[in-house]
């Protein structure tokens, strides 16, 4: 229980970092210099960064303006302490354990970046590269077996890419989405990869879905849908069984 909460309480912070991470990729601001109101401009204190607990105490505006604060905020933070919590009930070493939170984190920030912008940034995609090659090392599995399953998943990510092209005469996917098809396959070995794109589809059509009913946007974010399913099939590849024509095992 104690990990567990060491672990949610990690998630607030870190997805407060989160919040600010994906908004300054998004408006391409720099990573430097203190977090401000978006309307006002005032530089917030200690007490308006307190992750979640700010958001209520504030009751969601802030301090200085009164203007609301968007939703964004506190949904990041939450979204990134349930990850954090699912990484640490999840049986796995400690370093593959670190591994995933740097992960998480970085899939929550792409999550909010292609929601809002509709790009996946390649700083994120080189940073899960990163990531997941080291995640592949302590996972035992051989370089020749990660580098392949990570050209497999990107050749199919371009046959989707290119077929989709001419077969419905535009693009079914953005060209950031089949290069994260290759990051997956660093984290996941060959059996894991039809479940992941089995799930990251579903995710898909419904996101879609929601995309249509709330938003005007004729192109509509895979990136959440990608991440997603990379998470769950990492770090509870037994989800997978719930698939039985495309159970791993």
């Amino acid at each position: 229980m104690v990990g567990l909460f060491i672990a949610a309480l990690m998630g607030l912070v870190f997805g407060s970092f989160a919040t600010m991470a994906s908004y300054r990729l998004v408006m391409e601001e720099p990573f430097v210099g203190r977090s401000q109101c978006p309307n006002c401009k005032t530089q917030l204190k200690v007490r308006s960064l307190v992750p979640v607990l700010s958001y209520v105490a504030q009751r969601g505006r802030c301090a200085n303006c009164s203007e609301p604060i968007a939703l964004r905020y506190p949904l990041l933070e939450l979204l990134t302490c349930a990850a954090f919590v699912g990484i640490a009930y999840a049986n796995i070493t400690l370093y593959q354990a670190i591994c995933l939170y740097i992960a998480a984190l970085l899939l929550v920030i792409l999550i909010a970046v292609d929601i809002e912008a509709l790009i996946i940034p390649d700083t994120l995609q080189l940073g899960l590269m990163l990531v997941g090659v080291y995640y592949a090392f302590l996972s035992g599995r051989g370089l020749l077996e990660v580098m392949g399953t990570a050209i497999f998943s990107f050749l199919l990510g371009c046959l989707l890419y290119y077929g989709s092209k001419i077969m419905i005469k535009k693009e079914g996917l953005g060209w950031g989405d089949v290069k994260f098809f290759a990051v997956a396959g660093l984290f996941l070995n060959i059996e894991l990869l039809a479940p992941f794109f089995f799930i990251s589809g579903i995710i898909g059509i419904l996101t879609a879905l929601i995309w249509k009913a709330y938003s005007t946007e004729p192109e509509f974010p895979f990136g959440p849908a990608l991440a997603i399913s990379l998470y769950v099939c990492t770090v509870w590849p037994a989800v997978t069984d719930l698939i039985p024509f495309m159970s791993p095992q």
